[in-house]
């Protein structure tokens, strides 16, 4: 199960996200994000090729993706139009890398790759002599990048091996009438990574700092900032107050956030590419730091710390995608007591309308996560497990809030929400839950005797 061991590492907002595994008589089955946008490779046959601020807009984000599993010392071996997805039909979709099948954990201070494989349009010269580093990546995203702005591939050939043949050779050209009309920036960058020479290669991070997309990066800035920052206001509150350490109560959070419409998703997604000022899909100090200097809001570097500590839950200097998610989303959304349910229900693995602590420990194993017995002990310290070892509906919701927020936060020009009924919303729910059983025992025949 190497690709679940790679997958429960990675947290970045253009690689399909994993939610869970689990395992029948005969196949294990991963559970991922669902992206309902089609692949990148459907986008180009259907248009025949991108225009460059389309093009500029899908390479900055695959660059990114990239550039992430790397520094996470992972090589994906297989990038390929077909291997990104986009995650809704809209024209703001963003785009999604997919199948680590073929991905390996690499280490560049021990020795180089050497299994041949990859997809013959995409494939990296020095793989096909078995001997080839993560580099080989940035190969196959130059072939992407060709692929989307002229419509065709750099190497073709009638078959595989002719294919191989052109890719060996690394004979391209970006001259003739149609290349006339692409930036000298976008064809440099394609020169970049269609490098033969692995040492002269860039990569993603260079690749990402190239002039193609700077250019128009400074003329919107200005206008960017007055709108954005008034619009990420409230993401900073929900950051500033942010104070939960539970393992059981953040995947409570995350399953929470898949329930969210497509509308108050992107508004969070939005704000985490405010924040992510470098594209490395993680936020760290000084991202935040600056955000917060663009707001005109005064803090501390200890205020900033603790925000840090509080929104990750390692022991770690960066705030990751998942987590900011959680941390930034309006706790209104909380109150939702359709999101509630299915929060619960996630756990409620026997469908009992409860849940043991079995049933926890299950869940968080299926996910990819585990509980120390530590963790156990206080988990059931803070949820009331003495109805039989399990927990109603009615306690959940009061768990959920139970640790409260940060009382540490910014004075912000709009006023705080007031709280939540939560209990209210739990007694709800149980009713609902009693009429049915009602309901059901009245539909059921009567039995007398044996």
């Amino acid at each position: 199960m190497r690709e679940v061991d790679i997958f429960i590492q990675l947290d970045h907002p253009n690689i399909v996200k994993f939610l869970e595994y689990y395992q029948d008589e005969h196949y294990f089955h991963i559970v991922m994000e669902f992206c309902s946008g089609g692949e990148l490779l459907t986008k180009v046959e259907k248009l025949g090729r991108l225009k460059e601020p389309e093009a500029k807009k899908i390479m900055r984000q695959a660059l990114s993706a990239v550039r992430y599993i790397h520094e996470k010392g992972i090589v994906h071996r297989d990038l390929k139009l077909d291997n990104f997805l986009f995650d809704t039909e809209g024209p703001d979709a963003i785009l999604k890398l997919i199948d680590f099948g073929l991905s390996k954990r690499y280490d560049p201070n021990r020795q180089n790759l050497r299994t041949v494989l990859g997809t013959s349009h995409y494939i990296a010269p020095e793989v096909l002599l078995g001997k080839y580093t993560d580099k080989c990546d940035e190969w196959s995203l130059g072939i992407i990048m060709y692929i989307i702005l002229s419509g065709y591939a750099p190497f073709d050939g009638d078959c595989d091996a002719q294919i191989l043949k052109a890719v060996a050779d690394a004979q391209y050209s970006l001259e003739g009438p149609f290349w006339g009309r692409i930036s000298e920036n976008a064809k440099d960058l394609i020169s970049k990574l269609l490098e033969k020479d692995i040492d002269a290669r860039w990569t993603a991070a260079q690749a990402l700092e190239h002039d193609w997309f700077k250019h128009d990066q400074a003329a919107s800035e200005v206008f960017d900032l007055k709108r954005e920052s008034g619009r990420h206001q409230f993401v900073m509150r929900n950051l500033t107050k942010f104070q939960q350490k539970n393992k059981f109560k953040r995947e409570a959070m995350e399953v929470m956030i898949t329930q969210l419409n497509e509308e108050e998703l992107k508004r969070l997604k939005d704000a985490f590419q405010f924040f992510d000022k470098k594209g490395t899909g993680e936020i760290t100090i000084a991202e935040l730091k600056q955000v917060m200097n663009e707001m005109g809001l005064t803090h501390t570097n200890a205020l900033l710390e603790n925000i840090i500590s509080n929104v990750h839950f390692e022991n770690k200097d960066k705030i990751r995608y998942t987590e900011f998610l959680t941390a930034a989303i309006d706790r209104k959304a909380y109150a939702n007591k359709e999101m509630l349910w299915t929060a619960f229900k996630f756990f409620d693995v026997d469908n009992k309308n409860s849940v043991s602590i079995d049933n926890i420990r299950d869940v968080m194993a299926r996910v990819g996560k585990t509980l120390s017995e530590e963790e156990v002990q206080e988990l059931m310290r803070e949820i009331d497990f003495a109805n039989g070892g399990r927990v109603t509906f009615d306690e959940f919701c009061k768990f959920m809030v139970a640790e409260g927020i940060n009382e540490q936060s910014i004075r912000f020009t709009e006023e705080d929400e007031d709280d939540t009924e939560w209990h209210e919303i739990g007694l709800e729910k149980e009713r609902e839950i009693n009429e049915v059983k009602i309901q059901e025992m009245k539909t059921q025949p009567l039995c007398i005797g044996n």
